[in-house]
């Protein structure tokens, strides 16, 4: 009965409720009921292609590691879009601006 509980209050709010959005200024990235986070690319430092099975945003095993700064130091993310090349691509145009 506490794996089903567990299932709805974590799992499903993850699978349905997670996204990458490309800002004006930052990337905005969000999973599930608790995970929110607002990265400016600035601070992005390194973005590669990884199949880490290290718990994470993504919902699948063909990700994309992105290394940023901020206030607790250097941190490491990952995150799974549907479409690699065309968030990459999107990706890279903000943060040339």
């Amino acid at each position: 009965m506490l794996f089903f509980g567990f299932v709805i209050v974590y799992i499903l709010p993850s699978w349905f409720n997670t996204y990458y959005l490309i800002g004006e200024e930052a990337l905005h990235i969000k999973s599930g009921l608790f995970t929110s986070l607002c990265i400016s690319y600035n601070n992005i430092t390194a973005i590669k292609e990884t199949k880490s099975l290290l718990a994470s945003t993504a919902l699948s095993l063909d990700r994309l590691e992105i290394v940023f700064k901020n206030a607790k130091g250097i941190q490491v993310i990952h995150i799974s879009p549907k479409d690699k090349s065309e968030f990459l691509s999107q990706l890279g145009i903000k943060r040339k601006d």
